[in-house]
């Protein structure tokens, strides 16, 4: 079977509407192809791509052929007897194609390529004549190398090209794609009912299973012992007889069951020839009726269910809004608790501070009232003079004065004393027993006869100290120091003052 080409013309006036499917082989059988020395030009990413393009279309041609194949056997096979192809009609189509594929090969051919112009003027006349012999084939030859796009043919040596317009071409792939679709159908309902046979086998299987498993639990409570793990003739003598008993009852309900679904049939079909008897009996236009109505009830279901899921997403945005709505009303009442208590307590607190303020105004009242009876009485005793006031702290502060200079020289003379000690201890400790003894005496003799005069005796100088030394019987010397405080200048100064 030869493939179509565009001849150079007019454009295809039957090639019109939408989803257009003779537009769209007609781009597939007009395809132009680069030569042999533009196709070495080509880099060698447009030849993979070119080349994949081409096994493409081959496969697609492949199964083009075999369609061909499978419906010239059926014409065969219909047409064994039919007479020989409408003239009129072959022209027409013929001349369709030929006067609307001339348009876009001329647009196509460049003015200084004459002789492609000049093979398609060629190729247009032999269709022509073809057509005016009213054969509907069309007998061609080949003088050249051509390339799939241009005008070309292929010559046989036996037989002749028939080509086959692309209105045939469209209605056979319509064909067979409708008996590809009820092949399609055919095999979907055959998988749906094994699917649902393969659904039933593997439900019953696992209630089978299920009720082997409970009869394995069962004939081990009731025959097996589980101490031992032996089981007694008696024990499943009776487990038989209680089985078989209700094996019985089970088929005695299954045969039931079956009688009735029996007589439920047999009623159905009893209505049935009595409909078919009054001619109230389904046809073919009845079940498109029905088939119709359901279509229509099914669009209404999905309309409906549309309109259920957007209620749905409604009421779930609703729900949403609702809860963020409760958590802040939860949130305003737990906020109004806590200001209503702090309400509470800031008025506890405002008629405590109250009463306090009365409390205060009262005892200030009673302050004032003491500070102006102190105030009065103040004023009412007798202040002295500013030069006494003066004179007073003059004393006060030489007093002061001549007190840290007294405890200044008790401190000096304490430290003296104790410097005094220690040398009189390191001497007492460097002469021997006998002479110590000699001196204490000597000590004692000269102090005895002095005591009187040394303790009525006062000094004028002031600082002056006096120590007197005793020995005791164990060796040591106790040493005092007695002083008497001295007034100076400042005090008769102070004197004279009060006497003026």
């Amino acid at each position: 079977m030869a493939t179509e080409v565009k001849p150079a013309g007019s454009t295809l006036e039957f090639l019109v509407g939408e989803n257009n499917e003779q537009q769209l082989w007609a781009e597939v059988y007009t395809r132009q192809f680069p030569t042999d020395d533009e196709f070495e030009c080509l880099t060698a990413e447009e030849q993979g791509e070119l080349l994949a393009e081409l096994r493409e279309e081959v496969e697609l041609l492949d199964v083009e052929a075999g369609m061909m194949q499978r419906h010239a056997e059926s014409l065969r096979l219909t047409r064994s007897t039919a007479p020989t192809t409408n003239v009129s009609s072959a022209r027409r189509s013929l001349m369709a194609f030929v006067s609307g594929g001339t348009g876009n090969l001329s647009e196509e051919a460049t003015p200084g390529d004459s002789a492609a112009v000049n093979q398609s003027d060629d190729w247009s006349e032999q269709q022509m004549a073809a057509a005016a012999t009213g054969s509907g084939v069309l007998n061609t030859t080949s003088t050249g190398s051509t390339r799939r796009g241009q005008p070309y043919s292929r010559k046989l040596a036996d037989a002749k090209d028939a080509y086959v317009v692309l209105e045939d071409r469209v209605a056979m792939l319509t064909k067979e794609r409708e008996r590809m679709k009820q092949q399609k159908d055919k095999e979907e309902r055959d998988n749906d009912h094994l699917r649902d046979l393969f659904r039933a086998t593997v439900e019953e299987a696992v209630n089978r299973m299920k009720e082997l498993r409970l009869e394995e639990l069962q004939f081990n409570r009731e025959v097996i012992c589980e101490a031992t793990g032996t089981a007694s003739a008696d024990d499943l003598l009776r487990y038989m007889n209680n089985r078989h008993g209700a094996q019985g009852k089970y088929l005695d309900k299954l045969n039931a069951q079956c009688a009735a679904a029996e007589r439920s049939i047999l009623q159905h079909q009893r209505n049935l020839k009595q409909r078919r008897a009054a001619g109230e009996a389904f046809h073919a236009i009845d079940f498109e009726q029905l088939r119709i109505e359901n279509q229509k009830f099914v669009e209404r279901i999905e309309r409906k269910n549309l309109e259920l899921v957007e209620l749905k997403g409604t009421s779930t945005r609703t729900v949403q809004t609702l809860n963020n709505l409760m958590d802040t009303l939860n949130g305003l009442t737990s906020e109004q608790s806590r200001l209503r208590k702090d309400y509470k307590n800031r008025c506890e607190y405002l008629a405590r501070l109250k009463r306090e303020m009365v409390s205060v105004a009262q005892e200030a009242k009673v302050a004032e009232q003491k500070n102006t009876a102190i105030k009065l009485r103040h004023e009412a005793v007798r202040v002295p003079k500013i030069e006494n006031y003066m004179a007073q702290k003059a004393e006060e502060y030489e007093l002061r004065k001549a007190q840290r200079n007294w405890q200044r020289k008790v401190e000096i003379a304490e430290g003296q004393l104790g410097l005094m000690k220690q040398q009189i201890r390191v001497l007492v400790n460097a002469t021997d027993a006998q002479r110590r003894r000699k001196r204490l005496l000597a000590h004692q003799r000269s102090t005895a006869s002095t005591k009187h005069s040394v303790h009525g005796r006062r000094t004028s100088v002031s600082g002056e100290t006096r120590t007197a030394n005793f020995a005791c019987p164990d060796g040591t010397i106790d040493v005092q120091v007695q002083q008497e405080p001295v007034v100076g200048g400042s005090k008769g100064l102070l004197d004279m003052k009060r006497r003026q």
